[in-house]
């Protein structure tokens, strides 16, 4: 297992490197990372592994990262629930991924460098696989979606050999990432909605708002459809006594 992480560390650290100084990935550099692919079929990555990983990954550009991975297939060696969501179409209309959406999510993510808020970024979708649906009239859905990418990161993050803590906070914001998309679409919550969102988000609530912020941004980058998000950061804030997460 140890020349496995070695070998999974310097392939990582290989491509991120090319990513980041924008050089040409030679010949033979294609042919290591090409042949070192089965080295990351493990039932569980060293915590080196998940450090450089986690370290990568909350890049400014960890969404290129991504994609590159995926690109030499070793994102579905790394992270296949992940992977996958290349097979889910979302929209029809725009032919867009579950994975293209998330790597956009990823990108507009603001603030970077929050392991938590990055790794339930990266897994807060990773339930449409599963969940899709199409009804009669050919719209697409994902019903409690949200409900199963918890179940999954649970165990990804277990494979990371992430602790209770982290993995904890991590799902709870996976599994309440869509409640500020109700006040997205309301526009409006009551007091009582307000102090029942923040009761049942608990302290993680900012990094929810600004993961569906980052959610909006894939979508649209209008400022005022992302006006309402914004309102509800600034009365939840309010409410708690001007707690900022």
């Amino acid at each position: 297992m140890e020349y496995k992480g070695y070998i999974q560390r310097a392939i990582i650290q290989l491509i991120f490197t090319h990513m980041k100084t924008k050089s040409p990935l030679g010949y033979t550099h294609n042919n290591i990372i090409n042949a070192s692919v089965s080295f990351f079929n493990v039932s569980q990555f060293d915590k080196e592994f998940t450090t450089d990983f986690t370290r990568f990954i909350n890049d400014k550009e960890g969404y290129k990262f991504i994609k590159i991975l995926d690109n030499f297939g070793i994102l579905g060696y790394i992270l296949p629930e992940v992977a996958v969501l290349k097979k889910v179409v979302q929209n029809k209309k725009y032919g867009k991924t579950a994975l293209e959406h998330t790597l956009l999510v990823l990108k507009y993510l603001e603030p970077k460098g929050n392991d938590i808020l990055t790794w339930a970024t990266l897994l807060h979708d990773i339930g449409k696989y599963n969940t899709k649906t199409i009804d009669k009239k050919g719209r697409t859905h994902f019903f409690f979606h949200e409900q199963e990418s918890v179940k999954l990161a649970k165990n990804i993050l277990k494979r990371f050999q992430f602790d209770d803590k982290f993995i904890n906070l991590t799902c709870n914001i996976i599994k309440n990432h869509m409640l500020p998309l109700n006040f997205q679409r309301k526009g409006e919550w009551s007091k009582k909605a307000l102090l029942k969102f923040i009761d049942v988000c608990g302290m993680e609530y900012g990094l929810i708002i600004d993961l569906a912020v980052a959610d909006k941004k894939s979508s649209s980058l209008n400022k005022e459809y992302l006006k309402p998000l914004y309102r509800l950061k600034e009365e939840v804030n309010n409410l708690n006594k001007g707690k900022v997460i």
